[in-house]
């Protein structure tokens, strides 16, 4: 696989959220919140290393606001290309979606998890993505 890295820190808005309680309770013996396949889901704060595994409805999302943990959360509402912001515990975009938001953005967009070429779509390529809280994840995105 030829993939590109990119760095973001990113920019959670939180605001007063217990981010723990918001995390759905439906995991395996393994402790993750969602994923299936052959594995189950990956353990919590762990989805990056496999965020494609999450169950139907879920998506990776940030448990925190520097990127550190990502778990398999409810996918929110938001299709691919759709602006967000990151939001840690509440992922406003669908399922197998991630917000990239560049750090100091106000706002990011939707965009794919990939695990390889031809993944993404139009001038999208499949990239590295590398948080503030040293998580490392492949993502679409225009480089």
């Amino acid at each position: 696989m030829k993939a590109r890295s990119l760095r973001f820190g990113l920019s959670a808005c939180v605001v007063g959220l217990a981010v723990a309680g918001l995390v759905a309770g439906c995991g395996d013996d393994t402790g993750g919140t969602g994923g299936g396949g052959q594995g189950g889901a990956p353990p919590d704060g762990l989805c990056h290393q496999d965020p494609l595994a999450c169950d139907e409805g879920t998506t990776c999302g940030f448990d925190d606001e520097d990127g550190a943990s990502m778990s398999c959360l409810p996918a929110g509402a938001g299709k691919a290309g759709d602006t967000c912001k990151n939001v840690a515990g509440k992922p406003e975009c669908g399922e197998g979606l991630v917000c990239l938001q560049l750090k100091g953005s106000d706002q990011g967009a939707c965009t794919k998890f990939c695990d390889g070429e031809g993944d993404c779509s139009g001038s999208n390529e499949c990239a590295q993505v590398a948080t503030d809280g040293g998580r490392k994840f492949f993502a679409c995105a225009k480089l």
